[in-house]
């Protein structure tokens, strides 16, 4: 699958992945706790392991299923076999580190989002 074509296959799953997030969103809204986001992570987590330990790493569909449906669907779930690939080739503390960043970080991140959007838009 040359360049263009796998983009284009990225791109459907993509837009399929987002639907399906939506959809579910929109099935289990609740006001008082994120449960929707968190089926959507925990599920996510779960579709990505499976594709990955099904489908051989140059596998065409596998980028249709893995960035691009699981990608639309939730980024989580890119971090999640990224962070178990990393446990399983024993690299604990690239593990450790890239959890601890990746959490703390974006929830930093978006607490500075907020101040920055707070303190200079007038």
């Amino acid at each position: 699958m040359n360049g263009l074509s796998a983009s284009g296959w990225v791109f459907a799953g993509a837009g399929l992945g987002a639907v399906c997030r939506y959809w579910l969103g929109t099935l289990i809204a609740n006001r008082s706790f994120p449960w929707s986001t968190l089926c959507v992570n925990l599920l996510g987590g779960l579709l990505i392991g499976i594709v990955a330990s099904s489908m051989e790493a140059d596998s065409p569909s596998r980028n249709f299923w893995m960035v691009g449906v699981l990608g639309g669907f939730t980024t989580f779930s890119a971090f999640s076999i990224e962070l178990v690939s990393l446990f399983n080739s024993k690299a604990y503390g690239a593990a450790f580190s890239y959890f601890l960043a990746t959490n703390v970080g974006a929830i930093g991140f978006c607490a500075l989002g907020y101040w920055l959007r707070a303190t200079f838009a007038r």
